[in-house]
């Protein structure tokens, strides 16, 4: 499967438009707290996954939310031919030990979104997944040098990690991968996947990364904290790799290299009504920074901008963020305005961040980001 490539789609002149974060439609929400405090719905994280209906968003404060015991845990919890938004609420720590998560089969028209969430003794598998899969801070838990948790992914056409780390097990004489692709398409930003090494007795910093991609695949993979080397490629697969090293695919036939480095962003987690969402842009000094804004995310492949579009076209929100300083971090702001919503609801938004260099007359795509806007009542 190929990420669609839209150059042809991309204006060199872009409208800026200055305005507060745009309407979207509502989403009823369902709250998990691990202690069962005030307000939830439920203490199971799979159990509300499972109540939610299509299009719910799933609001997770922080805890430890235990799936069986650490020799016999729970399979991983399924989600399957549905739309849902699973999102730790606030800067706190999720932490899933056992289980996991795996998400597909599900249709074109399905959007599964997943944010802020330690795994440890788990999985985080895609699979048959037709429409988009958004995975951000979905880490492996780091209690134990060998806490592993590996990406797979398989058939499984529009798939993003984003800031996310993965760490294969480990061998005696060599370990397993942090991601597997088969014939999938994967964009990854500021993520890292780290194999397993050869052995215990390795630091948890030693270890090779590695990404295996089987079949018919595509891969996009851009951010400074990356550091590939084992990265195996069938031969009908394709790669797109921007501000990494690559060691020996530097001549690979099959992976085609990106002469850009990697432009990070974030935005926050969640926010209520009458706050302000933050969005942090990481360039080179003297760029400008453009947000992009809307309710749906994509793939779509765009090498002449040396990235990847994951915000759905055509955008609610286009806006000038302002000049990155010599620092390199510009942080900006859109509020949400008091009864945005309505009671008990919430919206789920994709940001991406979009520099441009005036002196070269260049844009490139930078790294994207989610975040869930939340009803004053929660």
């Amino acid at each position: 499967m190929e990420i669609v490539r839209m150059d042809q789609l991309v204006s060199p002149c872009l409208a800026l438009l200055a305005c507060s974060v745009p309407a979207l439609a509502q989403s009823p929400v369902f709250i998990v707290d691990a202690a069962g405090g005030p307000g939830s719905t439920h203490t199971s994280i799979g159990d509300a996954i499972t109540a939610a209906p299509d299009g719910a968003i799933v609001l997770v404060r922080p805890g430890n939310y235990v799936s069986g015991s650490p020799f016999f845990p729970e399979p991983p919890t399924s989600i399957q031919a549905k739309s849902v938004t699973v999102v730790a609420d606030g800067p706190g720590s999720v932490l899933v030990s056992g289980g996991g998560f795996a998400v597909g089969p599900s249709g074109p028209q399905d959007s599964v979104v997943l944010r802020g969430v330690l795994i440890q003794g788990g999985s985080m598998s895609v699979s048959q997944a037709q429409g988009p899969v958004w995975l951000e801070e979905i880490r492996n838990s780091g209690v134990s040098p060998n806490d592993a948790l590996t990406l797979s992914v398989q058939e499984s056409s529009a798939v993003a990690a984003l800031a996310c780390e993965f760490l294969g097990l480990f061998g005696t004489f060599s370990g397993a991968a942090g991601c597997y692709l088969s014939d999938s398409a994967l964009s990854s930003y500021d993520s890292t996947f780290v194999g397993g090494g050869f052995g215990f007795s390795h630091g948890p910093f030693t270890f090779l990364p590695d990404v295996d991609v089987d079949g018919d695949s595509s891969v996009f993979l851009s951010g400074a904290a990356q550091v590939l080397f084992d990265v195996e490629l069938d031969a009908n697969a394709t790669a797109s790799i921007a501000g990494v090293s690559l060691g020996p695919l530097d001549n690979d036939p099959n992976v085609e290299l990106l002469s850009t480095t990697s432009r990070g962003f974030t935005a926050s987690r969640t926010v209520r009504e009458g706050q302000a969402v933050v969005f942090d842009f990481r360039g080179e000094p003297g760029e400008i920074a453009i947000l992009n804004v809307s309710g749906s995310s994509q793939s779509l492949l765009v090498p002449g901008l040396g990235g990847v579009g994951l915000v759905q076209l055509p955008l609610p929100l286009l806006k000038f963020a302002g000049t990155i300083p010599s620092g390199g971090l510009l942080q900006t702001t859109l509020g949400v305005p008091a009864n945005f919503l309505p009671p008990g609801t919430g919206a789920t938004y994709f940001s991406q961040g979009t520099f441009g260099d005036l002196v070269a007359g260049s844009i490139q795509i930078g790294g994207a980001s989610m975040t869930v806007v939340l009803d004053s009542s929660f």
